[in-house]
């Protein structure tokens, strides 16, 4: 039996085109334009569906999985009202490996292998967090992830300045 995740997954996949998507893209069609979710549920049912293996992410690009495209969507659905709290939370990684992760993908294994190094250099040198040096490195190189750098202005806004 199919379940709502699934459901949800398969309608996502389903407005995306069955084509690749970023974050944004991603959040944006289950918020604005699906209208079943508000955006900061959208993140949280977004991180379940990659948690549950539903959507797969490589660099800032969501693909769902072949499995979605055989679910059924019943005319006008709607999840639940108890879909969000009863949504598997899944163990999401700190903010530095995602960010370490994110930046070495597509890189060469010399070059993945200093990644770590090049950001506690920036992080030293700016007296900043090594998530502010990630996000600075992976600005540098290219790699940005609108939902990474929402993610580390929010953990910057919240952390507490040192005495």
């Amino acid at each position: 039996m199919t379940d709502d995740l699934e459901v949800v997954g398969a309608f996502l996949w389903r407005q995306l085109g069955h084509r690749p998507a970023t974050s944004n893209q991603a959040e944006g069609a289950l918020s604005y334009e699906l209208h079943l979710f508000k955006p900061s549920e959208a993140r949280i049912v977004l991180d379940a569906l990659i948690s549950r293996g539903l959507f797969h992410r490589e660099g800032d690009q969501l693909t769902g999985v072949p499995d979605l495209l055989g679910i059924d969507i019943p005319l006008g659905y709607h999840p639940p009202e108890s879909f969000l709290k009863d949504l598997p939370r899944g163990v999401s990684l700190p903010l530095l490996p995602r960010l370490l992760e994110f930046i070495s993908t597509g890189l060469s294994e010399v070059e993945q292998s200093r990644v770590p190094e090049e950001v506690a250099e920036v992080a030293k040198h700016l007296g900043v967090s090594r998530e502010s040096a990630a996000l600075l490195v992976g600005w540098k190189k290219g790699r940005r992830d609108p939902t990474l750098i929402e993610e580390c202005a929010r953990s910057i806004s919240q952390s507490v300045p040192a005495k």
